[in-house]
């Protein structure tokens, strides 16, 4: 019961996990993509 229980622990962890991977990842990508835009702004501005 205990094993059970502790393996679907596991599972929801490693789960929610990757999930916040992506996120992070999708995090590092739009801030990638802002500072382009950024980059672009201050050039047209010079």
């Amino acid at each position: 019961m205990t094993e059970l229980w502790f393996q679907m622990r596991q599972g929801n962890w490693r789960e929610s996990n990757n999930r916040s991977k992506r996120q992070e990842k999708r995090l590092i990508n739009n801030q990638k993509f802002l500072q382009v835009r950024l980059d672009g702004q201050n050039l047209k501005d010079l």
